[in-house]
């Protein structure tokens, strides 16, 4: 599935594929590969929660990163900001012990496991 918005192709992922899409360091080759195809000079996708912003010869392709689980190391919540043909990531601080709480009070499954990935901002298997 895509969504073509103002000259900018949002996908979840990749185009063919709703859980498979490059990560953070893949090369630029693979970025090529996947959105290249989509024809637009413009590509955002989130499924990693990485934030990032990468500038290719006539494509741009983007990484919202995450409100909760942004995994690059900064647990703050992150959002991408489009002006006037650039891309820039925001990050805020929230209360993520307040979270954490409410997940506690909620009886979420795995509530250690998704306190670290929100104290560090990190992924980490769950096992």
């Amino acid at each position: 599935m895509r969504l073509d918005v103002a000259g900018i192709t949002l996908v979840h992922a990749s185009p063919s594929d709703l859980w498979r899409a490059p990560l953070a360091n893949a090369p630029d080759a693979e970025f090529e590969t996947v959105y290249r195809p989509l024809l637009s000079k413009a590509v955002v996708y989130a499924h990693i929660h990485h934030p990032l912003i990468r500038r290719l010869p006539g494509l741009g392709v983007a990484n919202t990163g995450s409100v909760s689980l942004p995994y690059d190391g900064d647990p703050g919540s992150s959002y991408l900001l489009w002006t006037d043909g650039e891309w820039e990531t925001r990050r805020i601080d929230y209360d993520i012990e307040a979270e954490i709480r409410m997940l506690e009070e909620r009886k979420v499954p795995r509530t250690s496991w998704l306190a670290s990935l929100l104290r560090t901002g990190k992924y980490q298997p769950p096992f």
